[in-house]
């Protein structure tokens, strides 16, 4: 527990740091996606070039971390629940893993899945129901923001997905990467 209380802290550090220089970038009159260079290939003058490229190579090492963060604590609050569970039903099963999974509610369906999608990548079938993405279930699904949500702070980070088939009585278990913003590929 007081291992997850210091993954907290830190992502709260991290977030502050993340907000910190996301304003240092502003106040340079930059974003991450703006050229640096004029339309011939020059160095802008209006901008301190050098702060911003420490800026933006500083926001991305912290976009990162946070990353690595959130992945430690999501592992760190299944384990603490998996323990908890056990607890509370004695002995118990042992906790869920990808070639174990537990019955649960499924919360998606998966229509159409386009080939080559990072869907297609990932395993994804049309008519597979969704029981588990990541650390999203059926008791804490609040909409497709959610899973929107959850992959923008993942990516590239590996994941479980647990799903029905349309014709399999046993949910399957599958580890995927997220995709990554920048390449939106994916690989299982």
């Amino acid at each position: 527990m007081e291992n997850l209380q210091a993954l907290a802290a830190e992502k709260a550090r991290l977030e502050k740091a993340i907000n910190d220089t996301v304003l240092q970038l502003g106040q340079l009159g930059v974003s991450m996606d703006e050229s640096l260079v004029d339309s011939e290939d020059y160095p802008r003058g209006d901008i301190d070039v050098h702060a911003a490229r420490m800026s933006r190579s500083e926001l991305r090492r912290l976009r990162s971390d946070y990353k690595d963060v959130l992945a430690k604590i999501e592992a760190g609050l299944a384990a603490v629940h998996a323990a908890s569970k056990r607890e509370e039903t004695g002995a118990g099963p042992a906790p869920m893993s990808p070639s174990t999974p537990a019955v649960l509610p499924a919360f998606l369906v998966v229509g159409p899945v386009t080939a080559l999608s990072p869907a297609a990548e990932a395993g994804l079938q049309s008519g597979d129901k969704i029981v588990r993405f990541g650390s999203i279930n059926a008791g804490n699904f609040a909409g497709m923001g959610t899973i929107a949500d959850l992959v923008r702070h993942s990516e590239g980070v590996r994941a479980t997905h647990v799903l029905a088939r349309c014709n399999s009585m046993n949910p399957t278990a599958a580890c995927f990467k997220l995709p990554d913003a920048r390449n939106r590929s994916c690989c299982l």
